[in-house]
């Protein structure tokens, strides 16, 4: 029993960390590779359950990639899994920031370092993209989703409401017509 506790802490760490070293342009960016490492890799949640708890995790407040972690490092191993999953996430963009950042900052206007930001892009726009196309698939169809999907669009794109309050409103709506 240690052994397999010990082996799911482990596997929590290199998922985690590995999404944390490879994940470019925030929490968001680095959702896929959750998907990635938690449904097809480790198996440890379907699908379903991962848009769910993407679903969850937006309507909560703070960082996505660290409520993910958590909560996935919590039903794998329990609060060692969640510290592990936190940890694992945290540790390289942390490290990144403070040894990497000033530099990219420092020479952003050189070529080398402007194309490493330019040609990264378009994959973290791939990597969103997918990600949409999946979370859809998985998404209960209907005039209401529909609805909410053009509504949110218009009330933070075109409105400037906070996104918070469309998160609010469409989980009041999602309360009363989508049971």
């Amino acid at each position: 029993m240690i052994a397999v506790q010990t082996l799911e802490l482990w596997h929590l760490l290199v998922a985690f960390t590995r999404a944390g070293v490879l994940g470019y342009g925030g929490g968001v960016g680095i959702v896929p590779l959750f998907q990635i490492e938690v449904v097809r890799n480790y198996h440890w949640m379907t699908s379903d359950q991962f848009a769910e708890s993407i679903a969850v995790g937006y309507a909560l407040p703070g960082p996505i990639a660290t409520k993910l972690a958590g909560y996935i490092g919590y039903k794998v191993a329990g609060w060692l899994g969640a510290v592990i999953a936190i940890t694992g996430i945290s540790a390289p963009t942390a490290l990144a920031t403070i040894m990497v950042y000033g530099l990219l900052v420092r020479y952003r206007e050189t070529p080398v370092v402007g194309g490493i930001i330019a040609g990264v892009q378009p994959v973290v726009f791939v990597l969103l993209a997918l990600m949409t196309y999946d979370y859809l698939r998985y998404s209960t169809a209907s005039w209401v989703t529909a609805a909410l999907s053009i509504g949110a669009l218009v009330a933070i794109r075109y409105l400037g409401v906070h996104p918070t309050l469309v998160v609010l409103a469409s989980m009041v709506v999602g309360a009363m017509a989508l049971r």
